[in-house]
């Protein structure tokens, strides 16, 4: 599913004087097999958001391999790791973005309305209506952001997340700033969801209540 070795990624921010160095990461191997589930923690600052943009084909890396579903995103153009990204990789964001004046359903098929690699079709609709049946809110699907809970707008970005059936789900602290029952039932959500369709997971998190719930726990500072 995932297989990376021997990256360098680089962020400079160009002054008078020149470029000065930001950011760096280097990584000698990191690999996630098909149907299981990764959970990345360490200190803020240390990469592990950028790992996971750079596995989405977001950010590109100076040198070394990135190949995501046999496919090696460092050869490819913007255009065509951005198809890739949306036909095979669900992005759970930490702040759950939601379009403020589009309904639930909307933002569920949202990726079908800003990309031009997709097509929304009858069927795309429909499985956008599942899937908000399965997050339990088939019928808020006509509500707007601000008339749903926080833990009601999660769950339609989860769903949006998942609409267009990819095979990897990206989650980068799904958790931050929830309580222990609603993180609860946000990681459970999600598993749920990757089991049922057996997806990849790779999950960001300083929350000890996800490290718990999984058996691959990574420290990134040991990988690096």
């Amino acid at each position: 599913m995932i297989s990376i070795s021997d990256i360098l990624f680089q962020y400079s921010e160009h002054q008078d004087a020149g470029s000065e160095l930001q950011f760096s990461l280097q990584l000698k191997d990191f690999a996630v097999q098909k149907g299981a589930k990764a959970v990345l923690v360490g200190p803020s600052g240390c990469g592990k958001s950028t790992l996971l943009n750079i596995i989405a084909g977001e950010l590109v890396v100076q040198s070394g391999s990135v190949e995501v579903l046999g496919q090696d995103l460092t050869s490819m153009s913007y255009d065509q790791r951005q198809n890739f990204r949306i036909q095979n990789i669900g992005f759970i964001f930490q702040d759950f973005p939601l379009v403020p004046y589009l309904n639930s359903l909307e933002n569920v098929l949202l990726p079908y309305r800003i990309n031009p690699f997709l097509s929304l079709s009858k069927e795309a609709e429909a499985r956008g209506m599942s899937l908000l049946d399965d997050v339990g809110l088939g019928a808020k699907h006509s509500r707007l952001p601000r008339q749903l809970s926080q833990g009601e707008r999660q769950r339609v970005a989860i769903a949006r997340a998942l609409v267009t059936e990819p095979s990897l789900i990206l989650a980068d602290e799904p958790t931050a700033g929830l309580d222990r029952e609603r993180s609860v039932s946000v990681m459970s959500l999600i598993d749920a969801m990757v089991d049922e369709k057996d997806l990849s997971l790779v999950v960001v998190t300083h929350d000890s209540l996800v490290e718990e719930r999984y058996g691959n726990v990574l420290d990134f500072g040991s990988l690096r």
